[in-house]
């Protein structure tokens, strides 16, 4: 079952010119690491950053959440990723960003799928990064099952 639905913020991007930008994808060593941070912190330096973006380009920023992990992860990981993703959805709301979650996506799919998308620790293999192109593309609207990328492989 899929947690995603696209976005019409960026179903509109698709056949349009304006540029497009990745401020921020969180990843496993980042979730490792922040809570040192204090989280508003956090946030005010990732709502800093998309206000640069912003203010130097007309580019559409777009935040993305890490991938999930198994609870066989390193702890320092599984000990904070849930509280970070969670950092990077309130940003996501709080500026008006679109946000591709691929945590709620890896949390909505059965373990035994997702055990197989990890090459080890909280790392997405070739099957994971597969999902998470599946989920990108959901949410810009342009997932086709029956296209090439549609038909690789994700158990």
């Amino acid at each position: 079952m899929s947690a995603t639905t696209a976005d019409p913020r960026l179903a509109a991007l698709v056949d349009g010119d304006r540029p497009l930008v990745w401020s921020f994808i969180g990843d496993s060593v980042t979730a490792a690491s922040w809570h040192t941070w204090d989280a508003r912190g956090f946030a005010e330096l990732v709502h800093e950053l998309i206000g640069r973006i912003r203010a130097g380009s007309s580019a559409t920023v777009v935040v993305q959440t890490p991938n999930g992990t198994l609870p066989t992860a390193p702890e320092h990981v599984v000990a904070h990723l849930d509280a970070y993703a969670d950092a990077i959805r309130t940003v996501a709301k709080e500026a008006e960003v679109p946000l591709v979650d691929h945590h709620a996506e890896w949390a909505a799919t059965d373990a035994g799928s997702t055990f197989h998308w990890l090459g080890h620790g909280c790392h997405p293999n070739a099957y994971g990064h597969r999902a998470m192109a599946r989920t990108l593309l959901r949410s810009f609207g342009i997932w086709d099952p029956a296209a090439r990328t549609g038909r690789l492989t994700i158990p």
